[in-house]
């Protein structure tokens, strides 16, 4: 750095650093004003013996202030710049943001904010679901690298993926733009973003395209839906791993609803369905049977 040359290149220079620091520290930073640099150097000037520099005085005095200035501005300990990371490792995750707004994130997934939160920004990896505290202050904003959805008041999903970003309404309205675009959603509404061509494609979203974000809400819908599908969605739901013992009884077909219900009941109820059995063994369900005829 610079000012680090310009301090051990004459001993009087740390004298002259510690001076311009008293300058700075004599105002107050919480009614923070950028300093009259032409003005504070006059008065330390005129306390100094001429002396021949290599230096432009009020350059290096301007960049004095503006270091102490980064300085006193950097956060110690839990300073407002201080940032949250929230991660779901091996569990789905479920948290309460500073201002009650609801996250819940299947594992993998990451937020992160300001722990002074007044501007409600997040950025979001992975796959998340929020339930928006509403503010008519202070919009609540979610970023991903390429999207920024906006509310005031709603619950709604957002899932990544190195090709699409999918943002699910399921109550209020959303404002999802990009660098060149925009789209609004509503309750029941959906969008897909294609990352390589930076293109919005705007969907309804049926009962069964809920499911998508069952891990959050625990309420799933199956119309005429195959077991390995029906697997695949209450897997991601629960956070287990489901494993048909009998591939023929993939193709098996259900059509039933959950809400807020337990796994065991899920289980119970699927299984009783088709005929079919079911066992645990740790985070593994194993289900057994014959083929639907």
């Amino acid at each position: 750095m610079a000012i680090d040359s310009w301090l051990e290149a004459h001993p009087e220079n740390q004298k002259t650093f510690d001076q311009l620091a008293k300058v700075w520290e004599s105002t107050t930073l919480s009614s923070y004003q950028k300093p009259d640099v032409a003005r504070e150097w006059e008065r330390f000037s005129q306390k100094q013996a001429p002396r021949k520099r290599t230096y432009t005085w009020l350059a290096v005095a301007a960049s004095i202030l503006c270091l102490i200035a980064v300085y006193k501005l950097l956060p110690v300990g839990k300073g407002t710049s201080e940032i949250i990371s929230l991660q779901a490792q091996k569990d789905i995750t479920r948290d309460t943001l500073p201002d009650n707004s609801y996250v819940i994130m299947p594992p993998g997934s990451e937020i992160t904010y300001p722990a002074a939160f007044t501007s409600r920004q997040i950025k979001l990896k992975g796959e998340g679901y929020f339930e928006v505290q509403p503010s008519s202050q202070s919009p609540f904003i979610v970023e991903t690298d390429d999207l920024k959805i906006q509310v005031l008041g709603t619950a709604f999903n957002v899932k990544t993926t190195p090709e699409q970003i999918i943002v699910q309404v399921n109550n209020g309205v959303v404002l999802v733009s990009s660098k060149t675009n925009a789209v609004t959603l509503k309750e029941g509404q959906g969008c897909i973003y294609n990352r390589a061509s930076r293109t919005f494609n705007t969907v309804s979203i049926a009962e069964t395209g809920r499911n998508n974000y069952a891990y959050a809400t625990r309420e799933l819908h199956f119309q005429h839906t195959s077991l390995s599908e029906v697997a695949r969605q209450v897997s991601k739901a629960y956070n287990v791993e489901i494993r048909l013992e009998n591939e023929k009884t993939a193709d098996c077909r259900i059509s039933t609803a959950f809400e807020n219900k337990s796994l065991s009941y899920v289980l119970d109820v699927i299984t009783a369905s088709l005929d079919l059995q079911y066992r645990t063994e740790g985070n593994v369900i194993y289900i057994s049977g014959d083929e639907c005829n």
